[in-house]
């Protein structure tokens, strides 16, 4: 196992016939179903969802998975439990194969936005929370997808996590903690986390200040565990 620590009216008139009711209801359908809603329902429409198949061409290749954290604010640090509640968005990329199309098709659409619950995210989770079910709960938005299948999920969630707290040194103390995340049933031959690339500058430009904390330093590492 490995980880990274860090409305609509309708009006009815009378003397419609059936016929005509129909005839207007397929015009309205052909007026909505534009190149976007085709795209959806195509990529959507075949897609193996609900078998937890990893989005590989060869069902021998690794997956890789990048992992970003944003943190956005440091909400509480509790000495005597030991824990760090943050802010923070993770941000997850990848590269799915059966979320590929032809611009040319779809009127040069090149992006589109899906349902995250419709098609394979990883299962990477907080190795170290220690929330009791009202923290950790985590919103995820739309999926970000281009035509060749890269894919983006961003998960926002206030994050309760261990942290081993010394204030001896109290009010001038300094207190490293980690926030562990990794795949709970994938392994690593199936899949590969690594340290995403958004700038470092463009990351910390996300964070607010705390007016009991300074952040001295923010950072990712990767490690490998037998």
């Amino acid at each position: 196992m490995h980880y990274i620590p860090f409305g609509l009216l309708l009006l009815a008139r009378t003397g419609f016939s059936l016929l005509g009711k129909d005839t207007k209801s397929m015009k309205f359908r052909d007026m909505v179903n534009t190149a976007d809603f085709q795209l959806s329902m195509d990529l959507l429409a075949n897609y193996p969802a609900g078998y937890n198949v990893l989005p590989v061409a060869n069902p021998h290749d690794v997956l890789n998975v990048s992992l970003q954290l944003a943190l956005y604010h440091i909400v509480d640090m509790n000495e005597r439990a030991q824990t760090l509640t943050t802010n923070c968005e993770v941000i997850t990329k990848w590269h799915d194969v059966f979320l590929m199309w032809d611009p040319s098709d779809y009127d040069n659409i090149t992006d589109t936005r899906l349902p995250w619950d419709k098609v394979w995210t990883p299962d990477i989770v907080l190795y170290n929370s220690a929330g009791d079910g009202e923290q950790g709960r985590e919103m995820r938005t739309l999926i970000q997808v281009t035509h060749d299948g890269n894919v983006t999920l961003l998960t926002q969630s206030i994050y309760m996590s261990k942290c081993t707290i010394d204030v001896s040194y109290y009010p001038f103390d300094a207190q490293q903690c980690e926030l562990k995340f990794a795949s709970w049933s994938t392994e690593v031959t199936r899949l590969n986390m690594t340290i995403g690339r958004i700038d470092r500058k463009k990351i910390l430009s996300l964070y607010s200040p705390s007016g009991v904390f300074e952040l001295k330093k923010f950072f990712a590492r990767r490690h490998e565990m037998p």
